[in-house]
């Protein structure tokens, strides 16, 4: 068991919690065992960095040594890029529908075979630094591994305090001096090129080679010579470390050597890691710039527990296993495509479990993935809808899909109902904006509370009960689909009062803004002609720039087709309030409005169905109302099949939708 806190309290208290997990199960207190020596077992640092200043610290070339089954891995490793091969050969004549499978496929080949070619190429005194001082020095830190894998080993047992003091003192020494024979191969390096920049820049002078070529190379030169300062400034700060308690960097195949000797990596990997989003305001400038040289999901914007996933999986063993808690939002969001593909790509993916109910105290939505490093393409992956009640976990089957078949440009790992589902999805996500480009989407005003200040919202009021600041207003209750009624209520529109939403009169006062309530299992939407005020219990959608006719987008929104669309990728599952979230409402894919013709025809029937549905309210005539109900009912096929042609669905693919949304409506 091993672990990893950059708190070093967090560290302690992991301690501490193992040494009560043995005191729990004892009887006996004269029977309790003590805890063998965690110094090496549970660690301070920064899970995320293994370099200092922008300096690598470790060489990974140093526990890279040819394994005693070497040809046993180099049989397994053959053997499995056939079998690929024979799987990409059989898929090669099923046209297009295959091709993300094949290019799948093809990256894996690849992958096997770099993993032969570094068989084939283990490490030797000659493949290191070739100026001497330094590949002796590298050499002779490679030749300590040994020594220092045995003081781990030590310590572990060590129950004398002086003992353990000297063992710690050796340790120390030893892992210092790896890191310094590292950080000099590094500097050295970059002296051997900048010699060569520098002999390279005078044989162009003595050329008389052209300006623009002496100029890139002095950029090149000035650019070294800057590089060569910040390592040697590196190394210097460096030191100050040596004896730290806590340290910015953790150097995982240093520190837990032998995991990496013996096992090459860990068989599972198991972590809550922290949800937070590198912004402007909490992040460093030069921590920021290497992520994104270091992670492949440091693509857009960067949340670390994005970069953590993707660390998790490089510490594995051929056979290992991660398991992570993070927010289901990297399963569907623009910005995760990254993390999803290096998933799909890198892993077999075995469960995904989504929790509808908050699962800590952190206000998000989470899910529970478990996936193996090395499996098959062709393997199933299983969506889970899980529950907590009475710290018990209960699990509801949702769908089971090929992971090949997900394998797609936008890559969702969502809990669709099928596979064909799944990849309906992703194509109507695709080259298409979001809602949040296109339209404003604000939530509704929050006021204070309403048992301390009852007139802050007004039911039918008497004109005495009226402030000047009293404005008419609609909550969730007043929206239909199609419809939005007026109830009689009033609010106090003043900043005194507010305590959340939005507060844009602009927003508020706009006349046709689409309104969407909070509550319900899909968005429905109906058009606010008033330009009444809206309290938090909807959805305010404001076209931007005039550009956008709401009436359109309102068709496109109540269509079955967006039904769809929301009831595979942001489904709540809760039986009683489902939520709209806003940050769901603003990913929605509207169609690029190129047919001016389909778009004008929406809106015309859109505006038909907005009037039938006011007479359909406003009629007590049973008559009068069935005929007004199917008269709506086929404005409704008629909206539908516009949509289908905006978003360009094939007959199946309509087929698919419609089964979908039958059983919602």
């Amino acid at each position: 068991l091993y672990g990893v806190d950059i708190d070093p309290g967090a560290v302690e208290i992991a301690k501490l919690r193992l040494w009560l997990s043995l005191v729990v199960d004892e009887d006996d207190i004269k029977e309790i065992k003590p805890l063998p020596n965690l110094d090496y077992k549970i660690m301070q640092g920064d899970s995320l960095v293994e370099e200092f200043e922008g300096v690598k610290l470790f060489d990974k070339r140093m526990v890279e040594q040819p394994s005693l089954d070497l040809k046993a891995k180099k049989a397994a490793l053959n053997a499995r890029i056939s079998e690929l091969s024979r799987q990409f050969f059989d898929l090669h004549g099923r046209g297009n529908r295959d091709k993300p499978t094949r290019r799948a496929i093809e990256k894996e080949i690849d992958k096997l075979k770099k993993e032969m070619k570094a068989l084939d190429t283990p490490v030797t005194a000659s493949s290191l630094p070739t100026q001497r001082e330094i590949g002796d020095l590298f050499s002779e830190a490679q030749c300590k591994l040994p020594e220092l894998e045995h003081l781990h080993r030590q310590l572990f047992e060590a129950s004398s305090g002086t003992l353990k003091k000297e063992i710690r003192e050796k340790l120390t020494s030893l892992e210092w001096v790896i890191i310094e024979a590292t950080v000099s191969d590094g500097i050295q390096q970059v002296r051997q090129k900048l010699d060569h920049l520098k002999q390279e820049l005078d044989n162009s002078k003595r050329k008389k080679e052209p300006a623009k070529i002496l100029q890139s190379l002095e950029r090149k030169l000035n650019e070294m010579k800057a590089q060569k300062k910040e390592r040697e400034d590196a190394a210097k700060h460096l030191e100050s470390l040596r004896n730290a308690s806590v340290k910015p960097f953790f150097l995982w195949r240093l520190h837990f050597l032998e995991v990496f000797q013996q096992k090459d990596g860990f068989d599972a990997v198991v972590s809550n890691p922290p949800y937070v989003l590198l912004q402007d305001s909490n992040r460093n400038v030069q921590l920021y710039k290497r992520f994104r040289d270091s992670y492949t999901v440091a693509a857009y914007k960067i949340d670390l527990y994005h970069l953590f996933i993707e660390r998790a999986v490089h510490l594995l063993n051929s056979d290992g296993s991660v398991a992570f808690i993070t927010p289901s939002n990297f399963t569907s969001n623009n910005y995760a495509v990254a993390l999803r593909r290096f998933l799909l790509e890198e892993t077999e993916l075995r469960q995904l479990i989504f929790f509808d109910d908050d699962v800590f105290e952190a206000s998000v939505n989470n899910v529970v993935f478990i996936a193996q490093r090395n499996g098959q393409l062709d393997s199933q992956v299983l969506f889970y809808r899980g529950k907590i009640a009475e710290q018990e976990l209960s699990l509801q089957l949702k769908t089971q899909i090929t992971q090949s078949d997900l394998v797609t440009e936008m890559c969702l790992l969502i809990p669709a109902e099928s596979s064909g589902a799944a990849v309906l999805v992703d194509k109507l996500l695709r080259d298409r904006p979001p809602l949040g480009e296109i339209a404003s989407v604000n939530f509704g005003m929050q006021l204070r509370d309403r048992s301390k200040f009852p007139n802050d919202v007004i039911k039918d009021p008497r004109k005495s009960e009226l402030s000047k600041y009293h404005r008419p207003c609609y909550t969730g209750k007043d929206i239909r689909r199609y419809m939005v009624e007026f109830d009689g209520r009033y609010c106090y529109f003043n900043r005194e009062a507010q305590r959340g939403g939005c507060w844009d009169e602009y927003i508020h006062k706009a006349k046709n803004k689409i309104l969407v309530r909070q509550i319900g299992a899909y968005p429905e939407g109906g058009l606010d002609t008033n330009g009444y005020a809206v309290l938090n219990t909807a959805f305010i959608i404001v076209p931007r720039n005039g550009k956008t006719d709401p009436l359109w987008l309102l068709g496109i929104l109540n269509s079955s087709c967006l039904r769809f669309f929301w009831l595979n990728r942001f489904r709540d599952d809760r039986k009683t309030f489902p939520k709209i979230k806003g940050e769901y409402l603003k990913l929605i894919p509207i169609p690029n409005e190129i047919d001016k013709a389909l778009n004008h025809k929406l809106v015309q029937l859109v505006r038909q169905m907005i009037t039938a549905k006011k007479e359909w309210a406003a009629t007590e005539d049973d008559y009068e109302k069935r005929r007004l109900g199917l008269f709506c009912a086929d404005l409704d096929r008629e909206i539908d099949s516009l949509v289908y042609k905006l978003y360009e669905l094939t007959d199946d693919e309509i087929a698919t939708v419609e089964a979908n949304t039958q059983k919602a409506k």
